[in-house]
């Protein structure tokens, strides 16, 4: 578990972030232990700017731990007797959401695709079908890649 938990730690997402063109929001606590937040925020945008993302949201909490919960020192005694997300987490995920998420007009929702690219009910709608469906306005950013599929 050990060798696990370090590979983690070597992970560098700068490689990554700076080929994602959709939409991303980041939550970050301020008194995150883990995390060097300060030091972290001005990477991860240089890496999406690279991307030529123009779209990236980047939140600091106050008082928010790793797991963004309401802390007083974000250390691990605490752990135990904090009961809440920090206050706007769920407001900003929504505001964030809303902004950029269309709703269907069919009573139709969306279908959640397992890793072949097809749906989880009986119409088995893959990405592609989706994308080319009409009656819908649904449209799944085309920086989602599902493996299965080859439109995207």
């Amino acid at each position: 578990m050990r060798a696990s938990w370090e590979r983690s730690f070597k992970y560098d997402p700068v490689p990554s972030l700076e080929h994602v063109r959709c939409p991303v929001l980041m939550y970050y606590g301020e008194l995150d232990s883990n995390v060097p937040v300060q030091i972290s925020i001005p990477i991860i945008e240089q890496a999406l700017m690279r991307a030529d993302n123009k779209d990236f949201t980047i939140k600091v909490f106050p008082r928010g731990r790793h797991d963004l919960i309401e802390g007083e020192d974000g250390g691990l005694r605490e752990s135990t007797r904090m009961k809440r997300f920090v206050p706007g987490y769920w407001d900003t995920m929504l505001d964030w959401l809303v902004t950029r998420v269309t709703r269907p007009k069919s009573s139709r929702s969306a279908v959640l695709l397992n890793r072949s690219g097809k749906g989880h009910d009986q119409n088995e709608k893959t990405v592609s079908d989706w994308n080319s469906d009409s009656d819908s306005d649904v449209r799944l950013p085309q920086c989602i890649t599902v493996p299965g599929t080859t439109d995207n």
